[in-house]
């Protein structure tokens, strides 16, 4: 819609002039971006922030709200764990932003794929923010984790036929329920015992770590 579209252009432009290059910046205008822009906008009403601040008139004028802005970081990070590498998005902001890097995720998937990596990375911060409220533990440095083990179910023509919110929601509701589970099983491998420390699993370690990805991927979630 070419209204919409002008809509983002103003706020953004606005914002654009007081704001300093960074290395992400320059990023800003791929292609593949600028059409994943027009998609969030046009389908859930989001606004994909290309360029730090890009958005910040609009907040500050009130045109837009804070919950309605996805983080461009955010969004590479969330791409980079369904893909398989959830060690890999805990990268600092400058290598996630690498040219080759960059390219290879934003190319290798298309809307919906990376669409249900966003709405999957959101549930997670639900599902944590009610557990919290609910006196239990958040599951933090394994959010990356259990977000490529979303992305390895709920593949069937029946789900894959729900909207991709709901998809995420039921699939990350899941993952959640088994993630206890999960952790009993990776803390008894062998290829683990690295962060077995006097008595105690190093969680944190292990979400670093090289052998996450593969035991997600291993690991029977049906």
């Amino acid at each position: 819609n070419k209204d919409l579209l002008e809509f983002i252009e103003k706020i953004s432009d606005a914002t654009n002039k007081q704001s300093r290059i960074v290395e992400a910046d320059r990023r800003a205008n791929d292609p593949k971006l600028l059409d994943l822009q027009q998609h969030f906008f046009e389908e859930y009403g989001l606004f994909l922030e290309r360029k730090r601040g890009e958005f910040q008139y609009g907040l500050d004028s009130k045109a837009i709200k804070k919950k309605d802005i996805i983080d461009r970081v955010t969004l590479l990070r969330a791409i980079t764990a369904f893909s398989g590498a959830p060690s890999a998005a805990r990268s600092s902001e400058n290598k996630m932003f690498e040219e080759e890097r960059f390219e290879e995720l934003l190319y290798r998937f298309n809307r919906n794929t990376i669409t249900r990596a966003y709405f999957s990375f959101k549930q997670i911060e639900e599902v944590n923010k009610e557990r919290k409220a609910n006196g239990l533990a958040m599951i933090t440095s394994g959010k990356y984790a259990i977000l490529f083990a979303s992305s390895l179910i709920g593949n069937d023509s029946a789900a894959l036929s729900k909207s991709i919110e709901k998809q995420a929601g039921d699939n990350v509701v899941a993952i959640f329920k088994k993630w206890p589970a999960f952790e009993k099983h990776v803390r008894a491998l062998k290829s683990n015992a690295k962060y077995r420390l006097a008595g105690e699993f190093n969680y944190d370690g292990y979400y670093k770590g090289s052998t996450v990805g593969g035991d997600v991927k291993k690991y029977n979630w049906n």
